[in-house]
C-alpha cells in the first residue's frame, strides 16, 4: 500500500508556467494532428447509435448542465450506461489490454511532465470487427456527445466541431500512477501548438472503483487564489504541495473515475490532473474524446505520425 506522503512526492505540482503551457512539444501538436485527420461532423457521429440510445443522451444532458458547461467550463453525468453494458465492455478492455495493444504514451518518453498511463487509439469499427462489440457501442455513445453539447448550448464556440472516428483508450495501474497538471490545448487561438482541440469528453468504465482507491479526474475550476489564513484549506487541492513550500492553491473539484461517469470540459479552459492511484490491485480505465473546432483544422502543420497501439 502506498502511503499519502509518498503520494505527495509522486504528485507535486509543476510550474505554473508549464502547467498553463498546455501541449509542450511539436510532438504533442503532431499527436493531436493524427488523431484528428479522420473525423466527421458532430451530427455525423451521432447518426451511429440508434435513435432511442441518443434521445436519451440528449434528454440527460439538461439546459442546466449547458448553463454549467458554458458558465464554468465543465459538466458531470452520471450513469450514462447501463449496468450490463459497462459490465460487457469492461470486459472487452481487460482483453483488448491483455492482447498487449497499450502502450506508453510518446509524451511520457518526453520527460514534459509525468504521465504514468498506457494508450492505445481504438475506433468503434476497429474494436467491433475484433469481436468487442460492447466496447465498440460505448465509443459510439462517446461519439454521440459533441453534437448533444452543440445542440443543448447552442453557441458559436460548439457550432463547427469535428468527431474523430478514434477514441484514446488509457489505463492507470495501482502502483501510483498518475498524471500531473495540465492542459488539452492552448487558451490561445492561432499559437504554433494549438492541437485545435475545443472540448474533451472523459468516460469511466470502472464498475469496481470505490472511495479512497484514487484516480479522481482533479478539475481545477477558478483562478488561483491568494492564500487567507481563516480559508479552510480542505477545499484547495491537497496534492498541489512541494516539500517545504505552498504553492499557492486553487478551488478543485474530484470526479470520482465511476463507471458510466461521463465529464465533458472546455480543452482550451481547465487545468486537470488524475489523481494517483491508491488501490494496488485497481486499474483505472477511461474512453476520451478530443473534439475539433472545424476552422482549427487548417492550422495544423506537421505531418501525420502514426501513435495507434
Amino acid at each position: 500500500q502506498i502511503s499519502r506522503n509518498e503520494l505527495y512526492k509522486l504528485f507535486h505540482s509543476q510550474a505554473v508556467e508549464n502547467i498553463n503551457a498546455g501541449p509542450t512539444s511539436l510532438l504533442d501538436t503532431a499527436q493531436a494532428e493524427a488523431y484528428l485527420a479522420d473525423s466527421e461532423s458532430a451530427y455525423d457521429a451521432s447518426q451511429r447509435i440508434d435513435e432511442l440510445t441518443l434521445m436519451r443522451l440528449r434528454t440527460s444532458f439538461t439546459s442546466e448542465m449547458a448553463q454549467q458547461l458554458e458558465k464554468f467550463g465543465y459538466v458531470v453525468l452520471e450513469n450514462m450506461i447501463d449496468t450490463q453494458l459497462l459490465k460487457n465492455a469492461r470486459r472487452d478492455m481487460e482483453a483488448y489490454h491483455e492482447e498487449g495493444h497499450l502502450k506508453q504514451n510518446p509524451q511520457a518518453l518526453q520527460g514534459a511532465r509525468r504521465r504514468d498511463d498506457v494508450i492505445a487509439h481504438v475506433s468503434s469499427k476497429a474494436v467491433d470487427e475484433r469481436g468487442f462489440t460492447s466496447l465498440a457501442k460505448v465509443i459510439a455513445l462517446l461519439r454521440s456527445v459533441p453534437f448533444v453539447v452543440q445542440s443543448a448550448c447552442n453557441s458559436e464556440w460548439v457550432q463547427d466541431l469535428e468527431v474523430p472516428h478514434e477514441i484514446m483508450f488509457a489505463s492507470y495501474d495501482g502502483s501510483g500512477a498518475l498524471h500531473q497538471s495540465h492542459r488539452d490545448n492552448l487558451p490561445e487561438k492561432g499559437h504554433a501548438r494549438d492541437n485545435g482541440r475545443v472540448v474533451t469528453a472523459i468516460m469511466y468504465m470502472n464498475e469496481d472503483w470505490r472511495d479512497g482507491d484514487g484516480g479522481e479526474l482533479r478539475l481545477q475550476i477558478d483562478e488561483r487564489i491568494p492564500l487567507e489564513d481563516d480559508i479552510d484549506m480542505r477545499q484547495f487541492d491537497p496534492w498541489n504541495h512541494q516539500k517545504g513550500k505552498c504553492v499557492t492553491p486553487y478551488r478543485f473539484v474530484d470526479v470520482p473515475p465511476v463507471g458510466g461517469n461521463l465529464v465533458v470540459f472546455k480543452s482550451r479552459e481547465i487545468i486537470h490532473s488524475v489523481v494517483p492511484i491508491r488501490r494496488q490491485d485497481f486499474t483505472r480505465y477511461a474512453l476520451t474524446l478530443w473534439v475539433a473546432d472545424e476552422k482549427n483544422q487548417s492550422t495544423f502543420t506537421y505531418k501525420k505520425l502514426n501513435f495507434d497501439a
